[in-house]
């Protein structure tokens, strides 16, 4: 990972910057504004989160009317916020993160100035299953949690043609937000290099597992609910499938990741497979950002209309503990939320 000392120092700049918004000036008679919110293509999270808070602000604000503009793709909506093009925009925290330390596409074209972080409207889940029956993810690649490496592991990298092998490792299609964090989490465990890792595509992951091909996957949840591609792993192999506990190791760079957060997942959409009732994972959470220069009073409002009214907002059930559990404290909080981010 990146020295801290240069977080802080995009946090410092982060802090001094302030780009107005393009419609934060814009008035709703003469008490009130027009806010921007940039989000994903229609059915992604960010779309239903921003069009429900944009019908909460309509029934329940007399200061605030949003509007929501789709941009497909996580870098690009930064990007937007950046620019100005929008107030705020809907990201999970991974992207703000790679923004924060210039890697990925933000090496070749970093942002002007970081965006504040403003409240979270849900989260991804993340944890291990294996084709056997594996103590923890210490022996995913035959490495104790020491560090102690065995000579025979190969860092081979499997594709979709290949005939595979059942120690490859799936840890998510190349660039998908599970994948991007779980890299990164191997990488900072130093365990990538000694991987077997699979890139094929998450929709023909489940024929591989059943044909033997991938031993171990790092499936994922969004806001309580499994994902596609994991569903079909589970009526392909779910027979076969059983949790890894989380190593020492992985477990100490989960902590030390402000992107990811140690969490006890409680498995749901799972009928095939057998698993506990908790199992060790690892989460994202996402949340809105916000232009420096938006009414801190604005802000603040929206968040209290997340938390309100979760029904109209598309947020979990426990809409608090999202909202509480977003914010990074290693980089910038809008002044709308600061003080209610520090008492939660």
């Amino acid at each position: 990972m990146t020295a801290v000392d240069t977080t802080s120092r995009r946090a410092m700049i982060a802090g001094l910057s302030a780009v107005a918004g393009l419609s934060v000036g814009g008035c709703l008679g003469d008490a009130g504004q027009r806010l921007t919110l940039g989000v994903g293509p229609v059915d992604s999270r960010s779309h239903r989160a921003g069009r429900a808070l944009a019908v909460a602000a309509d029934r329940h604000s007399e200061t605030l009317r949003l509007t929501t503009t789709e941009i497909d793709g996580r870098t690009e909506r930064l990007y937007a916020l950046d620019r100005g093009t929008v107030d705020a925009a809907g990201l999970d925290n991974t992207t703000l993160y790679r923004a924060a330390e210039g890697v990925g596409a933000f090496a070749a074209e970093p942002v002007e100035s970081l965006p504040h972080q403003g409240f979270g409207y849900g989260w991804r889940d993340h944890y291990w299953l294996a084709t056997s029956d594996i103590e923890s993810t210490a022996a995913l690649v035959n490495v104790d949690d020491a560090g102690a490496g065995d000579a025979g592991v190969s860092n081979a990298s499997v594709n979709e043609t290949s005939a595979g092998d059942a120690s490859a490792v799936y840890p998510g299609q190349p660039g998908r937000p599970g994948r991007l964090v779980t890299e990164q989490l191997l990488r900072a465990a130093g365990r990538w290099e000694t991987l077997p890792v699979d890139n094929r595509p998450r929709e023909v992951v489940a024929a591989a597992v059943d044909r033997g091909e991938i031993g171990a996957v790092a499936v994922v949840e969004t806001d309580g609910r499994l994902a596609d591609w994991c569903r079909r792993l589970d009526e392909t192999a779910g027979d076969r499938l059983a949790a890894v506990p989380i190593g020492e190791a992985f477990a100490g760079v989960i902590d030390a990741a402000s992107n990811a957060m140690a969490t006890a997942v409680a498995p749901t959409g799972w009928s095939g497979a057998s698993l506990p009732e908790q199992v060790d994972g690892w989460r994202v959470a996402s949340q809105w950002l916000f232009d420096p220069a938006v009414d801190g009073a604005a802000v603040a409002e929206l968040r209290a209309l997340a938390r309100e009214h979760a029904d109209l907002v598309d947020a979990p059930a426990a809409a608090e503990a999202a909202v509480a559990g977003a914010v990074m404290p290693s980089l910038p909080v809008h002044e709308g939320v600061a003080d209610a981010v520090e008492g939660a």
